[in-house]
This record gives C-alpha cells, structure tokens and sequence, in this order.
C-alpha cells in the first residue's frame, strides 16, 4: 500500500491507476495485447511508429497473427513521428495507438502529448506511452491528458530490475 501510494503521489494520479509489474516489458504487454484482446469487438486497428521498443513491436506483430491490422508509422530523420501522420491514420475501427514517449536507442522525444490531445477527440481508442526512458528525466503529465496507459520500468530510476509499474487511467 505504501509503494503503491508513493508511486501514486510521484505520478500524480489516483493509486487505484497503478498495476505493479515485472518491468517495462510486461507492462507494455498487458497495455497493448490486453487493450486489443478486450476492444477487439470495436475494431482491430492499432497505430504504433516504426521505431517502438521491442516490447511493444513484438507485441504488435503478434497481434498481426490474431487478424488485427497495424499501421507502423515512419519517423523523420531525428527519430521523431508525424503528428498529423498519426491523426491521418485514425479510422473508425482503430482501438489504440501506442508510441514511446524517449526513444531508448537515440534519445527523441516524441510529442506524445499533442497525440494524447487527438487521442481525447476518439472515445473509442485508447492511448499508450511507453515512458521506461522518460521517467525521472522528462516530464509528463498524466492527469487529464489522453493518455490512457503508460508503462515503467524500476531499475531505469535507479530501482530493483524486475519491477515496474502501469497507469491506468480510471
């Protein structure tokens, strides 16, 4: 109860919104299979960006296999992704889109905060951030943004390996 309402009172959310994890990696799978799996009855159409960390891509492709179709969006020439390329290719069957917030292998940050404000113009999909780089180093509000699930990792903050944690927006 105390991690949990310290990682709460850190996140600035409600500690009902926290699912302690093994890592980034569960929590990107529970994020982004489970979102599928669940909303598949409303669409099976995800957005995700080209250059995603494993966890998520892997977990995309798998989906591939279940009949879901994945629009995997380029970036420009620093590593970042288009805002409007992610809004032109919301459909009316897309259930989530998921982008890392820093990219784990050049450093960009995405503006996952403008996607989060489109993301709110779609009730039906949910947004994803993968935040393992970003926590503790940029900024990202949470509360009342359009982001829906975001994923962290302990040992990136100096924490134990094997842990990590999930928002889940209420």
């Amino acid at each position: 109860v105390t991690a949990k309402n310290q990682a709460a009172d850190l996140l600035k959310v409600d500690k009902d919104e926290i699912i302690f994890t093994s890592g980034g990696t569960e929590g990107n799978n529970i994020a982004v299979k489970g979102i599928a799996l669940e909303h598949q009855n409303r669409g099976k159409h995800i957005i995700t960006s080209e250059i995603e960390h494993p966890s998520i891509y892997e977990a995309c492709k798998s989906l591939e296999k279940l009949g879901f179709e994945i629009t995997y969006l380029p970036v420009n020439e620093i590593g970042v992704v288009s805002v409007n390329d992610v809004k032109n290719a919301i459909r009316e069957d897309t259930i989530l889109i998921s982008i890392m917030h820093v990219n784990n292998e050049i450093g960009t940050i995405q503006p996952v905060e403008e996607i989060a404000a489109i993301a709110k113009n779609h009730p039906k999909l949910f947004f994803n951030v993968d935040d393992v780089k970003g926590l503790g180093k940029v900024s990202l509000e949470l509360m009342n943004s359009g982001i829906d699930l975001c994923t962290y990792s302990g040992h990136k903050i100096h924490g134990l390996k094997g842990t990590g944690m999930l928002y889940v927006n209420n």
